[in-house]
């Protein structure tokens, strides 16, 4: 479950994962400056208001790029301060550049559902 990221000096939302590019856990898991990228994973328990509020947050915070993923459904959005848009092909940031290719993603989520 994911805590509270700084939203004002009494409200802050913490990952409940913060990794490096490699993987590794990073700590502390608290941070005053935005992440280069937010990936929310969308749980049954999700509702679409909740999920909104936590992006208009984030966006608020500074974050420059937040993917959500839909893995039930096989659906992923991609957000930032200029654009909301269902991502078909492929999940982007600008700067610094990260491409995910959508089938790789499902294909990824599949091979680790098959494996449980």
């Amino acid at each position: 479950m994911a805590r509270r990221a700084a939203k004002s000096d009494e409200d802050i939302r913490l990952p409940a994962r913060n990794r490096d590019c490699q993987g590794a856990d990073l700590l502390p898991a608290f941070s005053t400056e935005p992440p280069l990228l937010r990936i929310e994973i969308r749980s049954p328990e999700d509702r679409a208001i909740r999920l909104e509020d936590k992006i208009d947050e984030y966006l608020g915070f500074g974050v420059p790029d937040i993917w959500v993923i839909d893995p039930r459904k096989k659906h992923a959005w991609s957000y930032s301060q200029e654009d909301k848009r269902e991502a078909t092909t492929l999940l982007t940031t600008l700067d610094p550049r990260i491409e995910v290719p959508i089938t790789d993603l499902f294909s990824e989520l599949e091979e680790d559902v098959e494996a449980e």
